[in-house]
């Protein structure tokens, strides 16, 4: 089923009229179809100088000839004497001189080009002042490169984890260091500075960010609106706050009445609720929000079911209704299904799912109204997970109850606890923050730093992925003065300066890697080859190794996973492999004995094993040991073997393959014609370039914007030749990008 539906929306991204749908290619920005074409005119004789063109789709500024017009032929874009590497990502391409250094232009939504800023280049710019870079390789919205030392370094989109950088560990965010608070959503998140300014990041679908336009991820905090009066933040699956003059503010979505504003509509930037100026607290998680007014009433909206607005039966609310008649509430915590509240005289009340026993009153039935917990009087701050709920006392005491699938009650068991149990014997806890399933706290004179529970992206902050049933110290820095736990995500800040970790797939974290960034500490990188959103990279002792997206398999580490993998892992144990490719979800690679080996996604065949069949690591395509070169596509390949003769599998609906048809799909490798004389291949998402050893050059396949170069936007299923030129050298075109 899912093999159909991924062809069914490439099918359909190909009646666009750019010949990809931005919403396959992109989920977060509207982005120009991948169609830049590179090529390297080389010099016939010394009185020559070698000519970079460019052809295709011109948006973003892809083609680098000052202009963002597409082009159906060839255009002159650069004529230089020391152009030596190239590499074509998705609208932008990146470009290595003789000298050294590092060149980039085209689209830049992502950071991709490492040139600091997010401004589209038309024009070729220079990427810093270094010149020891030695090869390159662009993805989707990611770029990798090496440099002469054999160091690896990479910059841009690393939603997936495909740049090979780490957020296992804190890392300090490029933000300043006037951080005051911070609250993390699902997948964006808020923070006020020193200076009451409001600021906001990650994914504003709905407008849950607070900037007003298109849904678009903000990759770095962006201010909300000018005011400088901002006090109090909380975002869940939307946004609230409360100004210093007690007024309450909530934007996003009006889903289930969430927003309490009356309605059900959008709000995409900050909206106030009512003419009220004695707000005092709010609390927002999933679908519901909890405030305090001055007077100490309790309020509550939004999503009702299972008693979480703590009002008895009723449904959901739309505007704020009081909870009870009370006015001693001094305190409040929203969990995902649950809720908690601290009376004046310190005693806990909880309502809600109970179902886990979150509430803590001993039982696991669900309650629609406040309920006491226990007698004691010394509670003093509240944390709600998801099914869990963690508490401070005054005496510095820290205690958890509710679901314990992770460990994240800190007892150093995965038992649930209906009843509150304390968390281990200190007596120095100050600050406590729950994630979905992770909890973060602040301890001691010191203000060191802990976490506890679920890390299977990182969310811990202790450089592995291994969950923790006990607090376990997040390195050696003292000074945390505030922490905050999202879904999966966490934020902290220290000496003004916030810090995060964990899963960043929307940029909730409130970054992206503007400037290369070196990978690791290796030296002994050989070649590095970018997908759709993960990497492949080959060392010099023969290792192959990757990174980023496993969803497909496309690591060949065994596995698939929904987990991205952020830091490279070595694909078995061999030491012979000798080029690599990544295609879109889809992997090869071509050991030192010229056997070719495949792995990852499968749907149309792409891996060339006569099936459908997705693989998690590296298999035999067939048994010969002639493979010389391997390029991947989206769903297809193409390789040519040493005796010359050229070779293409997997998808062919626009004759991408170039055997005379577009109506097959091939799931074993196909000879395109009787030709033995083909010497460099490369691939766009559904077309093909290839270059003769007589120096013409070849294009087949889709011919969007003029892809092919041939003058035309016809579509072509047989090789046609590209000018009457006999010295083209070198090829770059996205959707498959090799430094070599």
């Amino acid at each position: 089923m899912e093999h159909s539906r991924r062809k069914f929306l490439s099918s359909v991204a190909r009646a666009g009229a750019l010949g990809v749908g931005t919403s396959l290619i992109n989920p977060f920005e509207n982005a120009y179809a991948f169609r830049a074409v590179i090529g390297f005119w080389r010099p016939v004789a010394r009185r020559f100088k070698p000519e970079l063109y460019a052809w295709g789709d011109g948006g973003g500024g892809a083609l680098g000839d000052g202009t963002s017009v597409s082009k159906s032929s060839p255009v002159f874009v650069a004529s230089d004497t020391k152009w030596k590497n190239l590499s074509a990502g998705h609208g932008f391409n990146l470009a290595i001189k003789e000298n050294g250094t590092l060149w980039s232009w085209g689209q830049n939504n992502a950071f991709q080009l490492g040139q600091g800023d997010l401004v589209d280049r038309t024009s070729i710019a220079q990427v810093g002042t270094q010149s020891d870079w030695v090869r390159v390789a662009a993805g989707s919205s990611h770029s990798m490169a090496i440099k002469s030392d054999g160091t690896l370094w990479s910059w841009g989109d690393n939603y997936a984890g495909q740049l090979g950088i780490s957020f296992r560990q804190p890392t300090e965010t490029p933000t300043g260091s006037d951080w005051a608070k911070l609250s993390l959503g699902t997948y964006h998140g808020l923070g006020i500075k020193t200076d009451g300014t409001l600021w906001g990041w990650g994914d504003n679908n709905d407008g849950r960010v607070g900037v007003s336009g298109a849904p678009i991820v903000k990759f770095r905090p962006v201010q909300i609106g000018t005011l400088n009066t901002w006090s109090q933040i909380s975002a869940g699956e939307i946004s609230t706050g409360i100004m210093t003059d007690n007024t309450l503010w909530v934007w996003g979505t009006g889903l289930n009445g969430s927003l309490g504003l009356g309605t059900t509509t959008v709000a995409d930037s900050p909206t106030q609720i009512g003419s009220n100026t004695d707000w005092a607290q709010v609390q927002t998680n999933f679908q519901h929000t909890l405030a305090l007014k001055t007077d100490g009433t309790l309020w509550a909206w939004g999503l009702y079911n299972n008693g979480r607005l703590g009002i008895g039966f009723g449904g959901n609310k739309s505007s704020p209704v009081q909870v009870g008649a009370l006015t001693n509430w001094a305190k409040i915590s929203v969990g995902q299904n649950h809720s908690h509240a601290i009376k004046t005289d310190g005693s806990l009340w909880a309502w809600g799912y109970n179902g886990s026993g979150e509430l803590g009153d001993g039982t696991t039935t669900h309650k629609s109204s406040p309920v006491q917990i226990g007698t004691l009087t010394n509670w003093l701050s509240l944390a709600g997970g998801a099914g869990f709920t963690c508490a401070l006392k005054s005496d510095g005491t820290l205690w958890s109850w509710g679901l314990n699938n992770y460990g994240q009650l800190g007892d150093g068991s995965t038992t649930s606890k209906s009843s509150p149990i304390q968390v281990g014997s200190l007596t120095d806890w100050s600050a406590v923050s729950a994630g979905q399933f992770h909890v973060m706290a602040i301890r001691g004179a010191d203000k060191t730093l802990w976490g506890w529970g679920r890390n299977n992206l990182g969310q811990l902050g202790d450089g592995t992925l291994n969950h923790r049933s006990t607090p376990a110290q997040v390195g050696t820095l003292t000074n945390w003065s505030a922490v905050h736990a999202g879904s999966d995500s966490t934020l902290g800040v220290r000496s003004g300066v916030m810090w995060g970790w964990g899963l960043n797939t929307k940029y909730e974290l409130g970054f992206a890697i503007s400037a290369p960034t070196q990978v690791g500490s290796g030296t002994n990188w050989k070649s590095v080859s970018g997908g759709y959103d993960h990497t492949l990279g080959l060392k010099n002792d023969g290792t192959l190794w990757a990174w980023g997206s496993n969803a497909e398999g496309q690591l060949g580490i065994g596995m698939m996973s929904s987990n991205a993998v952020d830091n490279p892992v070595q694909i078995g144990s061999a030491t012979n492999w000798a080029s690599i490719a990544a295609g879109g979800y889809c992997s090869f690679g071509i050991k030192s004995d010229g056997t070719l080996w495949s792995w990852g996604s499968n749907y149309s065949g792409e891996l060339g094993q006569s099936n459908y069949t997705f693989l998690n690591s590296p298999t035999q395509v067939g048994t010969l040991t002639n493979w010389k070169e391997v390029v991947a596509g989206e769903y297809f390949a193409m390789a040519i073997k040493t005796d010359g003769t050229l070779w293409g599998w997997g998808a062919n609906y626009l004759g991408q393959i170039g055997v005379g048809t577009s109506s097959n799909e091939f799931t074993s490798p196909v000879q395109v014609g009787s030709s033995i004389d083909w010497y460099r291949i490369e691939v766009g998402q559904e077309c093909t370039l290839a270059i003769k050893q007589n120096g013409t050059l070849w294009a087949w396949g889709d011919n969007t914007n003029g892809v092919l170069g041939d003058g035309t936007t016809v579509a072509k299923s047989s090789p046609v030749q590209i000018g009457s030129g006999t010295d083209w050298n070198l090829l770059a075109a996205y959707y498959h990008s090799v430094a070599n």
